[in-house]
């Protein structure tokens, strides 16, 4: 069984998209790996003292996975919903040496998949969060609250972060019918729009993106999810 028609999204389903993702780069054989060291993200590459964020060590993460895998099995909040936590929670916990963001941005589409959501498409919700930068960071940021989670100061944080995915949702759905209706009119004509090469037309709009075939997932070539 696909992991898009799987029932329960598993660790080793988190695993084998990271394995995936990295085949054919310098870190392949790294693919599907849980780090065993300190990662940090900003600051000195030396030490974590300046870092602008540090994910939880190294033997903490296969029981935060799992429980982020039992979460992302669930049917009981909206799809969205459960794709933004998810993404935010997985960035949070940033599991493996390198190729989190992209890890977390197919496990989005994994999630939209498997609630029915998205069957047939990837809408391009990972390139628009892509181009509001600033205000992707400030929202994964605003779900990490280092005091009661059930506070009033925590939900507000969340809920800024929902607010923020679900903009980037209908954003993306409202560019891939714009461009929907551009191939369209294409008349057939596959490999241009008018006089413009799709490719062209596509970077016009959103920028320039990187393939990951393996998962069938689009992403920015700059992406600007924070690094490992």
């Amino acid at each position: 069984m696909t992991l898009s028609r799987a029932q329960e999204i598993s660790l080793n389903h988190v695993r084998e998209i990271h394995r995936r993702l990295l085949e054919g780069t310098r870190l392949a054989m790294e693919g599907g790996k849980l780090r065993e060291g300190q990662n940090w993200i900003g600051g000195s590459s030396y030490n974590p003292c300046n870092a602008a964020f540090i994910p939880p060590p190294p033997e903490h993460l296969e029981a935060l996975l799992t429980d982020l895998c039992d979460f992302c099995s669930t049917d009981s909040l909206p799809t969205a919903v459960q794709a933004a936590i998810a993404h935010a929670q997985f960035e949070t916990i940033h599991p493996f040496a390198d190729g989190n963001g992209r890890t977390g941005r197919a496990l989005i589409q994994v999630i939209l998949r498997r609630r029915g959501l998205a069957p047939r498409v990837l809408p391009p919700i990972s390139l628009v969060l892509a181009t509001w930068s600033n205000d992707y960071i400030a929202g994964l940021t605003a779900t990490r609250y280092l005091r009661d989670a059930s506070s009033i100061e925590a939900l507000d944080g969340l809920n800024r972060w929902i607010g923020l995915f679900s903009a980037a949702v209908k954003r993306a759905v409202d560019d891939a019918r714009m461009l929907g209706r551009e191939l369209s009119a294409c008349g057939g004509r596959t490999a241009t729009i008018g006089f413009l090469p799709i490719r062209l037309v596509i970077r016009r709009k959103w920028g320039d993106y990187r393939p990951y075939a393996a998962l069938g997932v689009w992403v920015p070539v700059k992406s600007a999810q924070p690094r490992s």
